[in-house]
């Protein structure tokens, strides 16, 4: 019944692309959830330093970001989750695939006006490309294509089992 706030970090295995950085809340009363992708350029305040969000992932650890973010944005984080590309391959497997329109040109994706349905290495790729014209841009698409992965399965049904889903991943 509570509320949850996950703070969401994916580390891709490949160096061609860039951690991707997300904040959801799940509503379970309400079955709602919102995604709100985190740009890493966004400044944090680290105990005193400020730094960016990529700055506090490569020194740090998640959890120190799940701190350092709550602070900024004021508000309480319940968890976090650090996924790397075989765990998010498996959460994607888990909910289904996501029908999005893509932006840009990568490795494994075009871009197209139209929705094109991703498998889990396309839809990291598009969370994770250095592509993008600004990282706001990028963190806007994080957002707005995970809340289409959730939206286009059965929502209610992640609200509802979320820490069963938390502890699969």
């Amino acid at each position: 019944e509570d509320i949850n706030e996950i703070l969401f970090s994916l580390k891709p295995d490949s160096e061609k692309l860039q951690p991707a950085v997300m904040l959801m809340r799940f509503d379970p009363i309400r079955k709602d959830e919102h995604c709100v992708g985190i740009p890493l350029t966004l400044k944090i305040d680290n105990e005193g330093r400020e730094m960016t969000v990529a700055q506090c992932l490569q020194t740090y650890s998640v959890s120190t970001l799940k701190n350092a973010i709550a602070k900024t944005f004021d508000q309480e984080i319940d968890r976090y989750m650090e996924l790397d590309s075989d765990s998010f391959a498996k959460m994607v497997s888990l909910i289904g695939n996501v029908n999005y329109v893509v932006p840009i040109r990568d490795d494994v994706i075009r871009p197209d006006s139209s929705s094109q349905e991703l498998d889990a290495e396309q839809f990291e790729t598009l969370l994770c490309s250095k592509k993008y014209k600004t990282e706001q841009e990028r963190a806007a698409v994080i957002g707005l294509s995970v809340a289409a992965l959730l939206n286009q399965c059965d929502g209610t049904r992640i609200a509802t089992n979320l820490d069963g889903y938390f502890s699969a991943i």
